[in-house]
């Protein structure tokens, strides 16, 4: 159909050629078809589109969740099963990456559909089966995430990453591999498992072309830029006496250049108008700052704008990691008071996303240091 036209066109522009605001007027065009009499049959497959893989590009995030939570509806209602699943399954995964609290609401949101699309399923044809077996993976991804974070015990019965992983791979499905492998390195970020962020990297390879136009492409390009740096940092340096100047590790060096050529898609993104990504580009120059051993003043001002910008676009959990890494900063620096303000705001931020297990390590570590201090 024309609209089918349209928004593959706009996700082309926008995931392709990195042209989202053409990719917004194709999908403007494609609303102007859908509000013709006759077509609330496209609705769910349309919306899907327009709000998973293109209107991210230039407006919040959260501003998708209701359209996407409307069309599943719509598309349930019209029998159209698949485009259903997948317009719940694009609302599950915004409503993670925006920072909606993972108790109550989300939870609930979270879990609700995978029975409800187990039992759409009976209902229709076998290829949407199919589709609709991949959602039910993808929330199962997101639900496991939310259980660790939140501190409750996954059961033995159900099934982990690796399961969903080996049956991904079995399949052949890219896709799926691609949301685990975001999945779990967002796990491993915030947790600080940093070395096993890195394994976990290294192991997905660019999986980005499997997840083409959505946001949890763009998170998996963000959370490979911040590793990369992580790795960069954990390696030695040392100091030329002779030259007076600080000399780095070959692996120090190749960390950085994989760092600087994810970060050089994002300030391209974030150039042509990309909101979701303006705090996290801060942030990652806040630690490209620390890496490089730059004045103070570069790496502070970026924290600063990474935090401001996270809380005023709602972006919780990443206002919580960029206070935690603030806090390590000025902690390296030797500067408690500063270290501890930005902890104490870190945990205040994880405990209203909801992530308890974060709260309990961040308390852990508080403690510690408050010995170290006496």
């Amino acid at each position: 159909s024309s609209c089918d036209a349209f928004t593959g066109l706009g996700v082309i522009l926008c995931g392709g050629f990195g042209k989202p605001q053409r990719g917004k007027e194709m999908a403007k065009v494609a609303e102007l078809i859908l509000a013709k009499p006759g077509m609330k049959r496209m609705t769910s497959r349309s919306v899907f589109v327009c709000e998973g893989l293109i209107s991210h590009w230039t407006k919040p995030l959260r501003e998708t969740l209701e359209p996407l939570l409307e069309a599943y509806k719509v598309g349930l209602e019209c029998g159209d099963g698949q485009s259903a699943g997948i317009c719940q399954s694009l609302h599950v995964t915004h409503s993670f990456y925006c920072g909606l609290p993972l108790e109550g609401n989300f939870a609930a949101e979270i879990v609700a559909p995978v029975v409800g699309l187990q039992n759409d399923a009976k209902t229709v044809e076998s290829s949407t089966v199919v589709q609709t077996q991949q959602d039910l993976d993808i929330h199962v991804i997101y639900l496991l995430g939310s259980k660790r974070l939140r501190g409750k015990e996954v059961l033995p019965e159900e099934q982990n990453f690796d399961d969903i992983l080996e049956v991904a791979n079995k399949t052949g499905n890219q896709t799926l591999c691609g949301y685990i492998y975001a999945g779990h390195m967002e796990l491993k970020v915030i947790f600080g498992e940093w070395e096993d962020a890195t394994n976990i990297a290294i192991k997905a390879g660019d999986v980005r072309a499997a997840l083409v136009a959505t946001y949890t492409s763009i998170r998996f390009t963000f959370l490979r830029a911040l590793i990369y740096i992580k790795a960069a940092q954990s390696q030695p340096t040392g100091t030329n006496e002779l030259l007076g100047r600080m000399i780095c590790s070959a692996d120090r060096y190749k960390w950085k250049r994989k760092a600087l050529k994810e970060m050089k898609l994002i300030q391209k993104w974030v150039r042509r108008g990309n909101v979701n990504l303006v705090h996290s580009l801060h942030l990652l120059e806040a630690e490209l700052a620390v890496l490089d051993g730059n004045a103070s003043r570069k790496a502070e001002e970026s924290y600063k704008s990474a935090i401001a910008i996270a809380s005023k676009n709602g972006f919780l959990q990443d206002q919580a990691l960029s206070h935690e890494l603030a806090s390590l900063y000025f902690e390296g620096r030797g500067d408690d008071s500063r270290r501890d303000h930005h902890m104490e705001h870190a945990i205040q931020c994880y405990s209203a996303w909801g992530a308890m297990a974060k709260v309990a390590q961040l308390n852990t570590r508080r403690a510690s240091q408050t010995e170290m201090d006496r």
